[in-house]
């Protein structure tokens, strides 16, 4: 037996090779080893040993086509259009063709660091806004988690990525009412704006969406056993499914039956043409409303009221989540709202100072109840009690 300057393999004589070989099992982490004997020549007993260390590790590596950000994220789009609604895959598309592949287009997917993120984000910042930028990542961070399971990137670039810092809303811009705001924003509206009173009100009373809301039909209503059937959502005048895919139902209180029902009485009077596809509210010639027309009449409204914050018809839904959370629990909450979270359910709330100061007078309340004067002086003993 004589050495070869190949490792592992042995000459027996001129033409029989003995080839050993040991190898690591990638799925077992197992030592595994060969030795065979062979009637052949030198190089085909290299080979063979190469061969056999392939066949052990798993075969040849997989070689995978590497692809630029621009063309996987066309195909990611196009697989994420059946499962998106109309509004949300218009929004992705803008969002890539107008932002992300301008910048970030030409680049391998394997290649984005987060350094590259961090530079986009930056220079996203000198003309969008923080909420605005955090939407763009929230499109990545999707997109990117897909890639990594799909084309094995060795890592995901927006991991530690964190959206800039929105301002959110404020005491003094909360974009919602208070219960008195709201009493007085509805009574202008019932004596200035009737023609978008009933509207108002839903939205107000129900926490509906504006496209749950615009999309109603005379048939989601049973005034039998008060509730609203939430079945549809309208996006810009195309019915669509409601923005969690499922049907839910809302109680539906006496104030605003009789207002919808007086609608309705208007309505048959005037031989209204959104009674002949059952619409609640639409347009004059009988369409689904296209936008929020009624932002224009709530300014309006609002400044006659005397509220001088802004408040925009979505406003109305963080009012009704902000006073319903006053009143009861975070589930009954959701469950009107169909918000998913507590998160989201905290994000439509806004806690202002008159409620924090009745908090804390609460908290002094108990103090005082206790025994003290609640006003940094020793509370005194109760009568029988233990003296110091």
């Amino acid at each position: 037996m004589k050495p070869t300057r190949y490792p592992g393999i042995l000459m027996l004589d001129k033409h029989t090779y003995r080839i050993r070989l040991r190898v690591v099992d990638p799925k077992t982490g197992k030592l595994k080893e060969v030795d065979r004997t062979r009637n052949c020549t030198l190089t085909e007993a290299v080979a063979l040993q190469s061969e056999w260390r392939l066949e052990l590790e798993g075969g040849p590596p997989e070689i995978r086509e590497r692809k630029r950000l621009r063309d996987y994220a066309r195909s990611w789009l196009r697989i994420r259009l059946t499962r998106l609604k109309p509004s949300t895959a218009k929004r992705y598309a803008e969002i890539l063709d107008l932002h992300v592949l301008p910048a970030l287009g030409d680049y391998w997917m394997d290649a984005i660091a987060p350094s590259d993120i961090n530079a986009f984000v930056v220079e996203k910042s000198t003309t969008q806004g923080p909420r605005t930028i955090g939407n763009f990542l929230r499109v990545l961070r999707a997109l990117f988690r897909d890639a990594v399971a799909e084309l094995d990137l060795p890592r995901d670039p927006l991991a530690r990525i964190k959206p800039p810092r929105a301002s959110g809303y404020t005491d003094e811009a909360p974009n919602l009412l208070s219960a008195d705001e709201l009493r007085r924003l509805l009574d202008v509206m019932e004596k200035s704006f009737p023609e978008w009173y009933a509207l108002t009100l839903t939205l107000a009373y129900t926490g509906l969406r504006w496209g749950e809301a615009t999309g109603l039909r005379w048939s989601d209503i049973d005034k039998e056993r008060g509730v609203i059937s939430i079945r549809r959502s309208n996006w810009f005048g195309n019915i669509v499914e409601t923005k969690t895919g499922k049907t839910r139902s809302v109680a539906l209180p006496d104030q605003l039956a009789t207002v919808l029902e007086q609608r309705r009485k208007t309505q048959l009077k005037d031989q209204d043409p959104a009674l002949t596809d059952g619409w609640i509210f639409a347009t004059t010639e009988g369409q689904l409303i296209r936008g929020s027309t009624l932002r224009k009449p709530l300014m309006k409204a609002l400044k006659a009221a005397g509220i001088k914050h802004h408040v925009s018809p979505h406003g109305l839904r963080r009012t009704f989540n902000n006073l319903c959370r006053q009143v009861t629990t975070g589930e009954v909450v959701r469950s009107i709202t169909c918000h998913s979270t507590v998160a989201m359910t905290e994000h439509y709330s806004h806690v202002g100072v008159a409620e924090k100061r009745g908090a804390i007078l609460k908290v002094i309340g108990l103090v005082a109840e206790s025994g003290g004067s609640g006003g940094g002086s020793k509370a005194q003993p109760k009568e029988g009690g233990a003296k110091n």
